[in-house]
């Protein structure tokens, strides 16, 4: 790749930063990389920042609860190096944004067509995608500000263990699990 801005964007979800302080595998491992690289460009959004965090020290990862102190070393040391002096990006919607829930009817591809406001040519892509014409109710409706800003940030991957109810691809967007982005990125 010939430098940060014409790098792929790839959004880690919040499973990555779950795993990746729960233990030192994959999911650290991908973090330490992606601070040590031009290759891809990490976006990290502040919805998926404060999911983390709720997760961490209220509801527990992996049945642990992690301390404030510790929570706060992990960014520092894990997180913050990768958003290279940028803060985390903004999520067009929260969790459980109107948006959402009004469209749960709707055909996924629509959905986030129209909750992302995209381009006229982004949004034709993502609503005839192959298997985006499901009800967004088949999928995980509190995972949709994770897809909402892969379109947004113009992402070429989404790397999540989170793969129940998860469209495969989003447009041009892949869906990967940690393990197959890290082999991926060693090729």
């Amino acid at each position: 790749m010939s430098g940060f801005n014409t790098s792929p964007h790839v959004l880690f979800d919040t499973t990555v930063l779950c795993g990746a302080i729960h233990s030192p595998g994959i999911n650290r491992q991908l973090l330490t990389i992606a601070s040590q690289t031009i290759d891809y460009r990490v976006v990290l959004s502040r919805v998926c920042l404060m999911e983390f965090y709720h997760n961490a020290l209220f509801k527990g990862i992996g049945g642990k609860l992690y301390p404030l102190d510790l929570v706060d070393d992990f960014l520092e040391l894990f997180v913050y190096p990768i958003l290279d002096n940028q803060p985390a990006v903004n999520s067009r919607v929260g969790r459980h944004a109107l948006d959402i829930v009004s469209r749960l009817g709707d055909p996924i591809g629509q959905a986030l067509a129209e909750i992302s406001e995209c381009d006229t040519q982004t949004a034709v892509s993502i609503a005839q995608d192959h298997g985006l014409q499901k009800p967004l109710s088949n999928y995980d409706e509190n995972d949709v500000h994770v897809w909402v800003t892969a379109i947004n940030e113009e992402c070429k991957y989404i790397v999540t263990s989170n793969t129940k109810r998860f469209p495969q691809n989003i447009g041009g967007i892949e869906a990967i699990k940690p393990g197959d982005f890290y082999n991926k990125i060693l090729d």
